[in-house]
């Protein structure tokens, strides 16, 4: 995976708000990112305290079982997401994910994975390769709830082990329309079309990327204008120890979607941090710095994407 190596030229002319400034800087910058990483559900290094912090973030992110068990058809009928909910045992949840990541049938892919025009072959070269990325599966462990764009669905935290340390993936089970569920391959797999290392190289412009997204104030080169942007700090599990500054124009449909996703908070719960899991389409500004970018399109409030774009309903 290709990394930007080094700090943006002209880093130290940036403007904060009050309480950014620069002490601390990269060490301060450095303790964000880990937290970051770990609240997205990735597979970055960490140890300790840390886990702990990302199960409450878990917890707190996906609300209350019993609270949510009783809700019944608030699902809307996209992509083949059933319309009616009813809740499975934690058992039930845990048994079909460890079924589905077991699968090395191409033929059998589609009874087990919710797809986005990935093949069978795909899936199952994806999931042969997994233990080499993410290491050895060490357990499962049921995570709740979710209330995903008005979508309900189980949660389930797979944990792996890779060179002595933690690593974690979400799986996310969307009702299908025969009340069975399905892994979001997605979201699984943090899926990006084009891939991050296309991204960087300079291959690509730009980028749909399920990333996790913090609110910012760093502000320079085309985006030195508080007035006219409004900055994120953008992290992904795959650009490992990179970050992007993301920007949004002021009022714009990005800007009010990704509010709107901001003063969400589940279930009345409190979101640690303030940091969110989005699909986000990205795109390179002529005058930018080179980890800094534009959200050009909220595409979906978490990482299971659907036919239409989040923001399509703020513009």
């Amino acid at each position: 995976m290709s990394r930007v190596s080094q700090q943006d030229q002209g880093r130290h002319h940036h403007r904060r708000k009050r309480g950014h400034g620069q002490s601390g800087g990269k060490a301060g910058e450095r303790r964000r990112l880990v937290l970051i990483a770990w609240s997205v559900i990735v597979g970055l290094a960490a140890v300790g305290v840390m886990g702990v912090v990302l199960l409450i973030w878990l917890r707190s992110e996906m609300g209350e079982k019993e609270e949510l068990s009783g809700k019944k058809e608030r699902l809307v009928v996209e992509k083949g997401i059933s319309n009616t909910f009813i809740p499975l045992p934690e058992d039930e949840a845990l048994a079909i994910v460890k079924e589905a990541l077991a699968v090395r049938d191409p033929e059998l892919i589609a009874g087990h994975f919710r797809l986005d025009g990935e093949t069978g072959d795909e899936v199952v070269e994806f999931l042969e390769n997994l233990e080499t990325v993410d290491g050895e599966v060490k357990g499962m462990q049921w995570s709740g709830l979710l209330d995903v764009n008005g979508v309900l669905m189980e949660s389930v935290l797979v944990n792996s082990s890779y060179e002595g340390s933690m690593k974690y993936r979400l799986v996310m089970l969307v009702p299908d329309e025969s009340g069975g569920r399905l892994v979001d391959f997605g979201a699984f797999a943090r899926k990006t079309e084009p891939s991050w290392h296309e991204f960087f190289e300079g291959k690509a412009d730009s980028i749909v990327a399920r990333v996790v997204v913090a609110k910012d104030s760093y502000f320079n080169a085309a985006f030195i204008d508080e007035s006219e942007w409004v900055a994120y700090t953008v992290a992904s599990p795959e650009m490992e120890e990179t970050k992007l500054y993301g920007y949004c124009r002021r009022n714009s449909a990005q800007h009010r979607a990704l509010e709107r996703i901001f003063g969400i908070s589940k279930q009345g719960l409190s979101r640690v941090g303030g940091l969110q899991r989005v699909t986000v389409e990205v795109r390179r500004v002529e005058g930018g710095q080179s980890r800094q970018v534009e959200i050009s399109r909220v595409v979906a409030a978490d990482w299971v994407v659907t036919d239409r774009s989040f923001d399509e309903e703020f513009r």
